[in-house]
């Protein structure tokens, strides 16, 4: 059977004109990288943001095999994976772009750098809303009947309907490239492609339809997220800036600038209402409960100002790098060995590094990174001297502030525990005592340290949803490893990052490292089609 190209609702000129006017503004042509070779020792200088929740979404952490609760504010990075079940909702945010999935979607990032996003769409509802696309940037939707490429900043919707084995790729603004498994067809503003079938498909083309209930819920978002006064000082690329105009207060401080202040109870502190996770290549990640608790604990830094908290954004006309978490750990007492200890007890305990202070990582990186992820957070006077830091003998103006050390006992560190149910309070002479030893504690993940919450009554996907093979442009970088098999080449360093380079080698090392992907044939330069 051949394929079938068809245009439906014949009298739509004007859609049509509009059509033509696009294709003379882009290309017909996709140059398709090629697969991903990760080749450097640094960690991505980006991550999504579990954003916006709503009903029971599911979540499974790259390297596990269990589902647990979605958790709001959750760093997201390739190999995770999102289930809405039922009519749940959720929402990433990537700085660039805003990805929604509605009720009954099934999505795994397969690749997110610091130039690509890809992701696997094998059943339910994906909308778009990218609002920008760098030069040499690629955004990729991959369906079982489609590998999708947005060209340009616009919006965008995908629906993958599994009983029907058919893809239908909207654009009302922008434009992107639709490839089946042998041809390729360009999408434009104000038009519909449905792709149904694999190996024999039929193509269809058609006006968009009129938004519905999912497009008017994007919208409503886009609303929120749009010119918030945070804008004015932090870089639209911190994740989360547009959560800080309803919860705090901005103001311009004669030392150092523009301050934002959070509304907060007065026993409050930086990094002590949240959790810890381990996600790698990073390490020990703060997930913060508060709506507001991304952008001021990833990006920027702490003081204590006036009698409060406040938080200094870095330099507003770059993009910052993703800090795990801008603090340093401290150690104490009769046995030490890592801890602060507060009578027999061990405690895991941090405080949060204040302006002009450096932030050295605890997984490796190059001098350009440790470089990037300082200046463009704060200001540092010296950043040559960056490289010849002692995280040790560094002065910290947070260290003495009272109340600013957080403790929790060991187990509600590893085990993802809440941390403000937990946390101890320091004592003046424990303090005046305690010593910084870095910037991550000597403790090791657990399975839970991964997503906090994993258990069998845990909404998941059918594995037939999940597993469904897809098709791509681009050969994505081989799934993360397991868990087990890190930890095996951890042992003797804990609370260490596995090294990237060690990292990427075992990705590599995978016999069959992406059975779930198909590429598409149709991937040469000038074979698509125009309508």
């Amino acid at each position: 059977m051949s394929k079938i190209r068809e245009w439906v609702a014949p009298g739509v000129g004007a859609l049509m004109v509009l059509a033509a006017c696009e294709m003379m503004r882009f290309p017909t042509q996709l140059q398709v990288p090629p697969a991903p070779v990760p080749e450097s020792t640094d960690a991505p200088i980006r991550v999504a943001r579990l954003s916006y929740l709503a009903g029971a979404v599911s979540f499974r952490a790259a390297g596990t095999s269990q589902w647990a609760p979605a958790l709001l504010n959750r760093p997201v990075s390739d190999g995770d994976e999102l289930w809405t079940p039922g009519s749940s909702r959720a929402e990433l945010e990537l700085g660039t772009a805003a990805v929604r999935l509605n009720g009954q979607a099934s999505l795994n990032v397969l690749d997110l750098d610091d130039h690509s996003v890809q992701f696997k769409l094998t059943q339910g509802t994906l909308g778009v809303r990218l609002q920008r696309l760098e030069t040499g940037d690629t955004f990729e939707i991959d369906t079982p009947n489609a590998a999708v490429a947005l060209l340009r900043a616009g919006d965008y919707r995908v629906d993958v309907n599994a009983v029907e084995d058919s893809t239908s790729i909207t654009v009302r603004a922008g434009a992107a490239y639709a490839a089946g498994l042998k041809q390729t067809v360009n999408v434009y503003p104000l038009q519909q492609e449905r792709i149904a079938g694999v190996d024999t498909a039929t193509y269809r083309l058609a006006p968009a339809p009129e938004p519905d209930v999912f497009d008017e819920f994007s919208r409503t978002r886009d609303r929120c997220v749009d010119a918030p006064h945070s804008e004015r000082y932090v870089s639209p690329d911190a994740l989360g800036r547009y959560e800080l105009d309803e919860a705090g207060d901005w103001r311009l401080d004669p030392v150092w600038g523009p301050v934002w202040t959070p509304r907060v109870a007065a026993d409050w502190a930086p990094y002590r209402f949240g959790r810890w996770l381990w996600i790698e290549p990073w390490g020990w990640n703060w997930m913060d409960d508060a709506q507001w608790g991304f952008a001021p604990f990833h990006y920027g830094r702490w003081a204590f100002l006036d009698d409060h908290w406040s938080w200094l954004p870095g330099p507003r006309h770059v993009a910052p790098v993703y800090t795990p978490a801008a603090v340093v750990f401290v150690a104490g007492g009769d046995h030490n060995r890592g801890f602060l200890w507060m009578g027999r007890r061990p405690e895991v305990a941090w405080f949060p590094l204040g302006p002009r202070e450096g932030y050295v990582p605890p997984y490796r990186c190059t001098q350009g990174y440790l470089t990037d992820i300082n200046i463009t957070n704060t200001t540092i006077l010296d950043p040559l001297g960056l490289v010849s830091i002692d995280v040790t003998r560094q002065k910290y103006v947070n260290k003495t502030v009272p109340n600013a050390i957080t403790a929790v006992p060991r187990e509600t560190f590893v085990g993802g525990g809440p941390v403000g149910n937990a946390a101890m309070p320091a004592p003046p002479g424990t303090v005046a005592v305690a010593k910084v030893t870095g910037t991550t504690p000597p403790v090791g993940p657990v399975p839970f340290s991964l997503s906090p919450g994993m258990g069998s009554t845990t909404p998941q996907p059918p594995a037939v949803t999940v597993n469904r093979q897809v098709l791509v442009w681009r050969i994505p970088v081989p799934a993360p490893p397991d868990f087990v098999r890190v930890e095996k080449l951890r042992k003797g360093a804990p609370g260490q990052p596995l090294d990237r380079t060690a990292w990427d080698e075992m990705r590599r090392a995978e016999t069959n490292p992406r059975p779930d992907v198909r590429p598409v044939q149709d991937r040469t330069p000038g074979t698509t089609s125009d309508r």
